[in-house]
């Protein structure tokens, strides 16, 4: 009997990883499946992205010079900025963690 999946634990990272698996290895996909591993997969999934935000974004900030006095001086540059930086992160969260 294949594992039931409750995708409401899933954040858009874990659902990304779920549709990768399922279009791009489908047979790996598949032995997760019967082996009942494959929630506990997604859900490692997850919070290795999470980690790798944590340890990132403040790294990004710094580099970009993103502080609060920034943020108080000029909200406009500061936000999309910021905008900037999530897009960016979430693509190398994307292709080093979820797609790899």
């Amino acid at each position: 009997m294949p594992e039931k999946l409750n995708l409401s634990k899933l954040n858009q990272f874990g659902k990304a990883r779920l549709k990768y698996l399922k279009e791009e290895r489908e047979e790996e996909y598949q032995i997760m499946l019967m082996e009942e591993s494959l929630m506990n997969h997604l859900l490692d999934i997850q919070e290795q992205v999470e980690n790798f935000l944590d340890i990132e974004e403040p790294r990004m900030k710094e580099a970009w010079e993103m502080t609060t006095k920034m943020q108080d001086q000029d909200f406009l540059k500061y936000a999309g900025l910021k905008k900037n930086l999530d897009m960016t992160l979430t693509k190398m969260a994307m292709e080093q963690i979820v797609w790899a």
